[in-house]
Protein backbone atom coordinates (compact mmCIF):
# COMPACT_ATOMS: atom_id res chain seq x y z
CA UNK A 1 0.00 0.00 0.00
CA UNK A 2 2.82 2.45 0.85
CA UNK A 3 4.70 1.70 -2.38
CA UNK A 4 1.53 2.18 -4.40
CA UNK A 5 0.89 5.50 -2.69
CA UNK A 6 4.35 6.91 -3.32
CA UNK A 7 4.44 5.74 -6.93
CA UNK A 8 1.03 7.17 -7.77
CA UNK A 9 1.73 10.44 -5.94
CA UNK A 10 5.03 11.04 -7.73
CA UNK A 11 3.46 10.18 -11.08
CA UNK A 12 0.53 12.54 -10.46
CA UNK A 13 2.90 15.32 -9.41
CA UNK A 14 4.93 14.81 -12.60
CA UNK A 15 1.74 15.04 -14.67
CA UNK A 16 0.68 18.22 -12.83
CA UNK A 17 4.04 19.87 -13.51
CA UNK A 18 3.94 18.77 -17.16
CA UNK A 19 0.48 20.28 -17.58
CA UNK A 20 1.55 23.52 -15.88
CA UNK A 21 4.73 23.80 -17.94
CA UNK A 22 2.70 23.46 -21.14
CA UNK A 23 0.27 26.12 -19.84
CA UNK A 24 2.45 28.96 -18.48
CA UNK A 25 -0.55 31.25 -17.91
CA UNK A 26 -2.06 28.66 -15.57
CA UNK A 27 1.26 28.27 -13.75
CA UNK A 28 1.59 32.04 -13.34
CA UNK A 29 -1.96 32.29 -11.98
CA UNK A 30 -1.22 29.50 -9.47
CA UNK A 31 2.02 31.18 -8.37
CA UNK A 32 0.21 34.50 -7.97
CA UNK A 33 -2.42 32.86 -5.75
CA UNK A 34 0.33 31.29 -3.63
CA UNK A 35 2.29 34.54 -3.36
CA UNK A 36 -0.82 36.48 -2.28
CA UNK A 37 -1.53 33.88 0.40
CA UNK A 38 1.99 33.27 1.73
CA UNK A 39 3.92 36.41 0.81
CA UNK A 40 7.59 36.13 -0.13
CA UNK A 41 9.06 34.61 3.02
CA UNK A 42 6.34 32.31 4.26
CA UNK A 43 6.52 28.59 4.84
CA UNK A 44 4.27 26.13 3.08
CA UNK A 45 2.11 24.13 5.48
CA UNK A 46 -0.70 21.64 5.05
CA UNK A 47 -3.48 24.00 6.32
CA UNK A 48 -2.56 26.43 3.50
CA UNK A 49 -4.06 24.03 0.93
CA UNK A 50 -7.65 24.83 1.93
CA UNK A 51 -6.98 28.55 1.35
CA UNK A 52 -5.78 28.02 -2.24
CA UNK A 53 -8.76 27.04 -4.43
CA UNK A 54 -6.85 27.38 -7.71
CA UNK A 55 -4.17 24.92 -6.54
CA UNK A 56 -6.93 22.54 -5.43
CA UNK A 57 -8.55 22.83 -8.87
CA UNK A 58 -5.23 22.09 -10.60
CA UNK A 59 -4.71 18.96 -8.51
CA UNK A 60 -8.27 17.72 -9.08
CA UNK A 61 -7.99 18.35 -12.82
CA UNK A 62 -4.68 16.47 -12.90
CA UNK A 63 -6.29 13.48 -11.19
CA UNK A 64 -9.13 13.70 -13.74
CA UNK A 65 -6.91 13.97 -16.83
CA UNK A 66 -4.24 11.54 -15.66
CA UNK A 67 -5.72 9.09 -13.15
CA UNK A 68 -2.87 7.28 -11.40
CA UNK A 69 -4.72 3.97 -11.69
CA UNK A 70 -6.55 4.14 -15.03
CA UNK A 71 -8.66 1.09 -14.37
CA UNK A 72 -9.91 -0.56 -11.26
CA UNK A 73 -8.72 -4.06 -10.64
CA UNK A 74 -11.55 -6.44 -9.86
CA UNK A 75 -12.13 -6.90 -6.17
CA UNK A 76 -11.73 -10.35 -4.80
CA UNK A 77 -13.13 -9.52 -1.39
CA UNK A 78 -16.75 -8.66 -1.94
CA UNK A 79 -17.52 -8.55 1.75
CA UNK A 80 -15.92 -6.90 4.74
CA UNK A 81 -12.67 -8.58 5.81
CA UNK A 82 -10.53 -8.57 8.95
CA UNK A 83 -6.78 -8.92 8.32
CA UNK A 84 -4.27 -8.90 11.18
CA UNK A 85 -6.81 -7.24 13.41
CA UNK A 86 -7.66 -4.48 10.88
CA UNK A 87 -11.21 -4.23 9.59
CA UNK A 88 -11.28 -3.55 5.82
CA UNK A 89 -14.20 -2.94 3.50
CA UNK A 90 -13.91 -3.55 -0.25
CA UNK A 91 -13.17 -0.37 -2.15
CA UNK A 92 -12.91 0.95 -5.68
CA UNK A 93 -15.06 3.97 -6.46
CA UNK A 94 -18.03 5.78 -5.02
CA UNK A 95 -18.75 4.95 -1.41
CA UNK A 96 -15.94 2.41 -1.47
CA UNK A 97 -13.32 4.69 -2.97
CA UNK A 98 -9.65 4.04 -2.27
CA UNK A 99 -9.07 4.98 1.37
CA UNK A 100 -5.76 6.60 0.43
CA UNK A 101 -7.30 9.12 -2.00
CA UNK A 102 -7.85 11.97 0.51
CA UNK A 103 -4.25 11.60 1.71
CA UNK A 104 -2.99 11.45 -1.89
CA UNK A 105 -4.83 14.67 -2.80
CA UNK A 106 -3.33 16.44 0.23
CA UNK A 107 0.18 15.11 -0.46
CA UNK A 108 0.15 16.04 -4.16
CA UNK A 109 -1.32 19.46 -3.31
CA UNK A 110 1.35 20.12 -0.68
CA UNK A 111 4.20 18.99 -2.95
CA UNK A 112 2.90 21.04 -5.89
CA UNK A 113 2.38 24.05 -3.63
CA UNK A 114 5.96 23.78 -2.36
CA UNK A 115 7.42 23.43 -5.86
CA UNK A 116 5.48 26.39 -7.25
CA UNK A 117 6.16 28.57 -4.21
CA UNK A 118 9.88 27.90 -4.03
CA UNK A 119 10.81 27.84 -7.71
CA UNK A 120 10.12 29.17 -11.15
CA UNK A 121 10.38 26.41 -13.73
CA UNK A 122 11.92 26.27 -17.18
CA UNK A 123 11.88 23.50 -19.75
CA UNK A 124 14.97 22.06 -21.39
CA UNK A 125 12.91 20.71 -24.30
CA UNK A 126 9.27 20.53 -25.27
CA UNK A 127 7.11 18.49 -22.93
CA UNK A 128 6.28 15.03 -24.21
CA UNK A 129 2.76 14.23 -23.02
CA UNK A 130 2.79 10.59 -24.14
CA UNK A 131 1.80 8.12 -21.48
CA UNK A 132 2.67 4.54 -20.81
CA UNK A 133 -0.05 2.21 -19.67
CA UNK A 134 0.40 -0.29 -16.89
CA UNK A 135 -1.02 -0.79 -13.44
CA UNK A 136 -0.27 2.90 -12.93
CA UNK A 137 -0.33 5.60 -15.60
CA UNK A 138 3.11 7.17 -16.09
CA UNK A 139 4.60 9.60 -18.56
CA UNK A 140 6.29 7.62 -21.33
CA UNK A 141 9.30 9.94 -21.12
CA UNK A 142 10.27 11.69 -17.87
CA UNK A 143 9.70 15.39 -17.45
CA UNK A 144 12.94 17.40 -17.58
CA UNK A 145 12.38 20.78 -15.94
CA UNK A 146 14.91 23.19 -14.50
CA UNK A 147 14.10 24.86 -11.16
CA UNK A 148 15.07 28.50 -10.68
CA UNK A 149 14.98 29.54 -7.02
CA UNK A 150 12.31 32.13 -6.21
CA UNK A 151 12.50 32.62 -2.46
CA UNK A 152 15.22 32.95 0.15
CA UNK A 153 14.78 31.89 3.78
Amino acid sequence: MFVGGTDTNSSTLEWAMAELLTNPTTMAKAQTEIKQMLGLNGFVQEPDISELPYIQAIVKETFRLHPPVPFLLPREAETDVEIFGYFLTPFGAGRRICPGLPLAVKMVSLMLLSLLYSFDWKLQNAVDMDETFGITLHKANPLHAVPVRRIRH
